[in-house]
């Protein structure tokens, strides 16, 4: 190439020379013609233009090159490189919009650390919390692509890549972690996973408002990251979302953006409204983010509490499973008693809860049988089985479709 390039460059200068010399020529013997004159100005014309030429020819490789050195300077080590894109995994569906999955990693910030966010099925399904990237080899089993996937007999194909990732929750609790290479994040998780995107392959996207993605990533959605409660006023509520941005609700309706800081007692967050005809405030969380002070600015301090700890408590709880429709897995059934006589049932699968019923419970004379009135399953009561107290649970057409379950009884420790 680089000979090619030479050759060019010289053949182009000889051309050149010619032109130059045929233009001296003439002008020297016919110095006294305007027609002399106006040959001579063509061959100067001419002789610029491919001057020109010559100098594009050998500056056009010269941008390429600093065009890829420039693309491989962005692109960077694959441990900064995780924030300066999605990663994403996408295939057609028929009579709607692609399907899109994708990872989207904030650079590390102050004290919280560094934020993910994972999306699936359009932002239906979606998990928030922290993560880190180390080099430390990390096996795989993932399709190459959708087409692969859907084959009959399909298995992934396995691997090792060079870096990991794992994922925690805003706890620091491990929730799971996978293969990564720069390029590609392999998605094989068990608990950061969706339907539609499981054992998939997430691609790197850089291309910012020009990907044909981007409608679904600005459909990002804010996952509560802490959320406190108004101990006199249950109405006055305030949520920090994973995303650096909140929703205040303690006098009026206020979003706007929150950052942190570590103090000696906990954690201060300072809360920007996007209006400036709004007002501020400042947050400050006891260490273990069960209470915090509400202050906004020029007004009075309002005594708040975790939202964990309002409202009713677990008493006990069911626990059993379903089958979800049209996968080989089953969704966890979740109920909650509590102990104001109301009760609750749920679904849950790839980190996501579908509500199933609700209704009232309360304990027989005997001590031990416990008689619920459900909204949709009607009236149930519990015997006593291999596993304890329990309940056979049934309802037609639910979100998760027909539901015939046994549901164990336990008390909330």
């Amino acid at each position: 190439m680089m000979k090619s390039r030479k050759l060019m460059t010289f053949l182009l200068g000889a051309a050149m020379s010619v032109s130059l010399l045929a233009g001296c020529g003439q002008s020297v013997s016919q110095s006294g013609s305007a027609d002399t004159a106006a040959e001579t100005e063509a061959d100067a014309a001419a002789t610029g233009e491919t001057q020109e030429a010559a100098a594009e020819a050998e500056s056009a490789p010269q941008e390429e090159e600093e065009a890829a050195s420039e693309a491989v300077s962005v692109s960077g080590d694959p441990i900064e490189r995780i924030t300066q894109g999605y990663y994403t995994y996408s295939y057609p569906v028929e009579g709607m919009d692609d399907m899109v999955c994708f990872f989207h990693f904030y650079e590390e910030q102050p004290v919280l650390g560094s934020v993910f966010y994972a999306s699936y099925a359009w932002n239906q399904i979606v998990f928030a919390g922290t993560y880190t990237v180390e080099e430390a080899e990390h096996d795989y089993a993932c399709y190459p692509d959708r087409e692969a996937q859907t084959e009959e007999g399909a298995v992934p194909e396995e691997g090792t890549a060079p870096y990991t990732i794992t994922f925690y929750d805003f706890d620091g609790n491990e929730l799971d972690s996978c293969a990564y290479d720069g390029e590609v994040l392999y998605g094989d998780m068990e608990t950061i996973s969706g339907m539609g995107g499981e054992n998939s392959r997430f691609l790197f996207d850089a291309q910012g408002e020009a990907s044909p993605y981007y409608g679904t990533y600005e459909g990002e959605k804010g996952i509560s990251y802490l959320d406190f409660v108004a101990e006199e006023e249950e109405t006055s509520t305030l949520s920090l979302y994973h995303n650096a941005t909140y929703m205040d609700l303690v006098n009026m309706m206020v979003e706007g953006s929150w950052t942190m800081e570590e103090t000696e007692e906990g954690y201060a967050f300072t809360l920007t409204p996007e209006s400036e005809s709004d007002t501020g405030a400042i947050l400050t969380v006891s260490a273990d983010k069960m209470s915090a002070v509400y202050t906004p600015d020029g007004g009075e301090a309002v005594a708040m509490i975790n939202a964990s700890q309002s409202g009713p408590a677990a008493a006990m709880e069911l626990t059993g499973t379903t089958p979800i429709p049209g996968q080989e897995i089953e969704a966890d059934l979740i109920g909650k008693l509590y102990d104001d006589g109301t009760c609750v049932l749920s679904a849950s699968a790839f980190g996501t809860e579908i509500e199933l019923d609700a209704g009232t419970w309360e304990m027989a004379e005997d001590g031990y049988t416990v008689n619920f009135v459900f909204d949709k399953a009607g009236e149930i009561s519990s015997t006593v089985g291999e596993g304890g107290a329990q309940i056979a649970y049934a309802q037609s057409g639910s979100p998760m479709g027909d539901v015939d379950a046994v549901l164990t009884i336990s008390v909330v420790e």
